[in-house]
């Protein structure tokens, strides 16, 4: 409760994840589901960009039981509707520049990228 009310003071957003966890009563605004989802396959039967299912199980404020898919795009950065066909005729025509392959890894949503020098492999620089 707590950090639900510093979080709300000060205007930023706090997420608590509790993973393979049940449910219990909480002060949190909302409760969700997160879960992988299938995704939209890329020439050649490839995988295609990486794809989550929400659902919104609780709602103080408002209605819940509201699902949405996303998909990670990898090359802008960005989450996206899984179901916006446009996107997924882009990467099936290869339109969309997405690699099949590579050893890139996706950049952070809410940050710029660390330099290469600066970045830490398991807890160590």
């Amino acid at each position: 409760r707590r950090l639900a009310l510093a979080a709300e003071e000060t205007g930023v957003t706090a997420l608590v994840l509790r993973i393979d966890a049940e449910p219990v009563p909480s002060a949190a605004e909302t409760r969700w589901r997160v879960a992988a989802a299938p995704s939209a396959p890329l020439p050649g039967n490839a995988p295609g960009q990486t794809s989550f299912a929400l659902t919104l199980l609780r709602r103080r404020a408002g209605p819940d039981g509201q699902a949405w898919r996303l998909m990670w795009d990898r090359d802008r950065g960005i989450f996206g509707d899984a179901g916006d066909e446009r996107h997924h005729e882009e990467q099936r025509s290869g339109d969309g520049g997405a690699a099949l392959s590579g050893a890139e890894l996706p950049l952070p949503a809410d940050r710029p990228a660390a330099d290469h020098a600066a970045r830490s492999v398991g807890g160590r620089k």
